[in-house]
């Protein structure tokens, strides 16, 4: 090559961007990972904040939700967090009401009471096992 001779290379950048003023464009649109979305996302969500409430519906959505996403390559976290978070409320609930059905809950009227029939200061009667 000669000190004169210049080499053209369309890939090359230019060696003063935004010499002419132009503003390149970048197409996002262009790259993969924009194009695929998790289809089961707005389902995890939606499980998740149901599971605190109503722990089986939860786990339903969790369940759903993580099939929708794996079927798509996804890794399904939002339906497992719902999944497990259902589960954990519904266990919850559960024994809370074991433990009211034997008047053994949290805050019960028979709490350190004996076997036996009370009356509370409301006029309310109550028996105690």
């Amino acid at each position: 090559m000669s000190a004169g001779e210049s080499v053209v290379n369309d890939e090359l950048e230019p060696t003063e961007p935004f010499a002419s003023g132009a503003v390149p464009v970048v197409d996002v649109t262009a790259h993969d990972d924009y194009d695929e979305k998790d289809p089961g996302k707005v389902l995890g969500i939606v499980g998740i904040v149901l599971s605190l409430a109503l722990g089986l519906i939860g786990v339903a959505l969790g369940i759903v939700s993580y099939k929708k996403s794996r079927a798509v390559g996804f890794a399904g976290t939002l339906g497992t967090v719902s999944i497990i978070v259902g589960v954990i409320t519904t266990v919850l609930l559960v024994l809370q009401l074991v433990l009211l059905s034997t008047n053994n809950g949290i805050g019960g009227a028979c709490d350190g009471r004996k076997a036996g029939v009370y009356t509370l200061d409301n006029g309310t009667r109550i028996s105690c096992q």
